[in-house]
């Protein structure tokens, strides 16, 4: 009895760690069987917008934007299935507002109440999102203001190549814009002037000032 008592005590301490560590994560955290939600931490209902009543239950599709619907139903049987692929990556889930989530999956089959079960970690990944779009935009802007310049444009790297020119850059030295990157600066000036170039490249790269 008292090795059984020793033993009982030892699996509440594991599962009250593991109930702690779920409920403290700030990842959502759920298992779905059968194609349904059985178990899931605070952080779901919070990042969906509801309560927990309104989420246990159901299938996991409610919760999935419907363009992301046939990747994540694909994905879940064939994981169910015992197929290996990548465990982790990006799709778009759905508020109870109807509003778009995008969260990065990581997710894996478990053994649950002795049946194969979908464990599936969700990461909210909208203010990277939202980063990427401001990147995107910002890069879309620089390239539409540089292609409209009459000026020559490079972009020029530490280790001297062209990483970049503009197109009236290519119509003035007539060579298509594939076959300038990657060359060395050097070859496109004269040395007088590549010289005085290089010092001051050499001065932004190590002050950061132009």
């Amino acid at each position: 009895i008292t090795e059984r008592r020793h033993t009982e005590y030892a699996l509440r301490e594991s599962e009250e760690k593991y109930r702690t560590l779920v409920n403290r994560a700030n990842d959502a955290i759920c298992v779905l069987q059968d194609g349904l939600i059985k178990m899931f931490n605070p952080r779901l209902p919070e990042f969906w917008g509801g309560s927990e009543e309104e989420i246990m239950g159901r299938p996991f599709t409610d919760f999935v934007h419907p363009e992301a619907l046939p990747e994540l139903i694909s994905n879940y049987k064939r994981r169910i299935a015992g197929e290996s692929f990548p465990s982790l990556y990006e799709t778009t889930m759905m508020r109870k507002d109807g509003s778009r989530s995008f969260v990065e999956l990581n997710a894996g089959v478990i053994m649950f109440e002795e049946r194969p079960t979908d464990l599936i970690i969700a990461r909210d990944i909208n203010d990277r999102k939202r980063i990427q779009e401001a990147l995107r935009r910002s890069e879309e802007l620089y390239r539409t203001l540089s292609e409209a310049s009459n000026d020559l444009i490079f972009v020029i790297g530490r280790n001297d190549h062209v990483e970049y020119v503009n197109s009236y850059t290519a119509a003035m030295v007539n060579k298509p814009i594939n076959q300038i990157i990657g060359s060395l600066r050097t070859s496109f000036f004269s040395p007088e002037i590549a010289l005085s170039q290089k010092t001051a490249l050499d001065s932004v790269f190590a002050t950061g000032s132009s």
